[in-house]
């Protein structure tokens, strides 16, 4: 029979292990978890263990071990810094948030060299601004810095369009990434690309692992004849989101209500012409 006093550990060891629970279940059970993610979590993990004896120093050791130089390497603090709804905001060393954005200004640098290497298309030729048309100077100018490349200007030894993200406030958790980023690509033309290529890289390999199973579970030995084409459609149409299918079949059935319309009115059109034709037979 369990005692008071074990009881009151066991409760300390489940206190303890929530936090755990909860990250696993947050990396194990979205779609996609994106690496930006990894550094905020650690945070939260030596932050929020709770006191259970000398369980607490273990697991803090382990968690230390496996997670505690991860803002240290360069993928995951890039990925962190670019991911919008954590910036610079959960980095535990400064030098590591430091070495991030030193990275990203880097590779802000390298983006531009590379663009004024590479030969830009020729701009469609503007036709002349008539003498009369009020605003058409001003069309002209707009066009001009649209085809323009863009540069790098330094704010504080920071480009300044680094300068300016970081300043914004942090956007929601529930913010997507990808589309935050394409939203903001004309506000941020040389930090954009740079972000869409990090903020696709998964955090762990659940994704794939949870394909293969899917993929092992529909091709099964009572299902040995069907074809590679069935099979991807399937594996497509598995991982479809419930929005997307609520999406795609009210469009349906507005097209299919548009087309009974449509078929309905031919058929009345249809049967007022043979009233009137068979009116004027009995005339």
């Amino acid at each position: 029979m369990v005692t008071a006093a074990e009881l009151s550990t066991l409760r300390q060891i489940i206190d303890l292990l929530k936090p755990i629970e909860r990250a696993t279940l947050e990396l194990g059970a979205e779609k996609v978890t994106t690496l930006g993610k990894v550094v905020p979590m650690t945070k939260k993990l030596n932050t929020t263990v709770t006191e259970a004896r000398g369980l607490k120093t273990r697991l803090l050791h382990n968690i230390q071990m496996y997670l505690g130089n991860v803002e240290h390497v360069k993928i995951y603090a890039i990925s962190t810094i670019l991911d919008p709804r954590f910036k610079n905001k959960f980095f535990q060393q400064p030098t590591a948030c430091a070495n991030g954005i030193s990275s990203i200004a880097r590779l802000m640098e390298e983006m531009v060299r590379e663009r004024e290497r590479t030969p830009s298309p020729i701009p469609p030729e503007q036709p002349p601004v008539p003498t009369d048309d009020f605003w058409g100077e001003h069309d002209v100018l707009v066009a001009a810095q649209q085809n323009a490349a863009p540069t790098i200007t330094l704010a504080g030894g920071m480009p300044t369009e680094l300068k300016i993200y970081l300043d914004q406030p942090l956007e929601p958790r529930t913010t997507h990434p990808l589309l935050y980023w394409e939203r903001m690509t004309s506000t941020f033309p040389v930090l954009s690309p740079i972000a869409l290529r990090y903020a696709v890289i998964p955090a762990t390999s659940v994704p794939s692992e949870r394909l293969f199973s899917e993929a092992g579970q529909t091709a099964s030995e009572r299902r040995s004849r069907l074809k590679p084409d069935h099979l991807q459609a399937l594996m497509f149409l598995a991982n479809v989101a419930a929005a997307e299918w609520a999406d795609y079949w009210i469009k349906e059935k507005i097209f299919f209500k548009k087309k009974i319309l449509a078929i309905t009115t031919e058929d009345e059109a249809e049967d007022a012409d043979a009233a009137e034709d068979a009116a004027r037979l009995e005339m």
